[in-house]
C-alpha cells in the first residue's frame, strides 16, 4: 500500500507461471539478494547491490500486500 513498485510482466511470468522454471528463477533471485546483502553488510556493496536488495524487498512487500488483500476480499 503506497508502494509504487511495478513488476515487469515477463518477470512475473518467470517467477510464478512456469512451474519448474519459476522455482529455478526464484532460487537464483533469492541467492542474488543474499549475496548482495552480505556484500553490503561487509562494506563491499555497491549501487548494483543496493538496487538488488531494494527490488527484492519491494517485491516481497508487494507479495505480502497482495496476500493480505486476497485475505480481506475472501473474508467479505
Amino acid at each position: 500500500m503506497g508502494n509504487h513498485f511495478v513488476e515487469d510482466p515477463g518477470e512475473f511470468m518467470a517467477r510464478r507461471a512456469i512451474p519448474f522454471a519459476s522455482t529455478v528463477y526464484n532460487f537464483a533471485i533469492a541467492r542474488q539478494y543474499t549475496n548482495a546483502r552480505e556484500r553490503i553488510r561487509e562494506g563491499r556493496g555497491d549501487q548494483r547491490d543496493r538496487d538488488i536488495v531494494t527490488v527484492y524487498e519491494n517485491r516481497q512487500r508487494n507479495e505480502q500486500d497482495r496476500g493480505l488483500g486476497g485475505e480481506v476480499v475472501s473474508a467479505l
